[in-house]
Formats: structure tokens, C-alpha cells, sequence
């Protein structure tokens, strides 16, 4: 709605951040299918592993003293609006 109050055309987009022979790149796609099934898989994909990582994270922690990271993270980002998906930098 607000693109088009300033009379502008919205284009989707991601970012997938991959490593390829040695070195990390960033694929930038614009305007595909957001529905395209090998896109949705590989998405869940990236999301499941970083709640896999997240979750390792968190238990390290409680570990260490420091118990409830991940449901503290997760807090933090539902207030600022997230989206329920994989824990991300706000």
C-alpha cells in the first residue's frame, strides 16, 4: 500500500547467502515466483537449520548459566514484529 501511495512498483526479493568453492556469495533474486516448490523447500530448509542452530545455541548457554536464551531471543523479535519464521538479527 505504501509503494503505491508513492506511486512505485513493488518488486519481491530474497537474498540466499551460500558458500561455493571456498568463499561465501550472496544470490540476490528479484521478481520469481514466490510459490516456485524448489524455492519453498529450499527455504524450510534454511529455516529448520537455523532453528536446529539456534536451539544448540540456547542449551550451550543454559550450560554456561544462562538459561531461557532462545525464548528471550524469540521475545525480542515478536516485539519488533517478526514473522514467526527461523530466529534471525532483527
Amino acid at each position: 500500500a505504501a509503494a503505491l501511495a508513492l506511486n512505485m512498483t513493488l518488486v519481491n526479493g530474497i537474498e540466499l547467502s551460500c558458500t561455493w568453492g571456498g568463499a561465501t556469495i550472496h544470490v540476490l533474486g528479484y521478481g520469481f515466483d514466490t510459490q516456485a516448490p524448489a524455492l519453498l523447500e529450499a527455504i524450510a530448509k534454511l529455516h529448520e537449520g537455523r532453528w536446529l542452530r539456534a536451539k544448540e545455541i540456547s542449551r550451550k548457554l543454559a550450560l554456561k548459566g544462562m538459561p531461557g536464551a532462545l525464548e528471550g531471543a524469540r521475545a525480542i523479535q515478536q516485539g519488533l514484529g517478526d514473522s514467526g519464521n527461523a530466529p534471525a538479527r532483527p
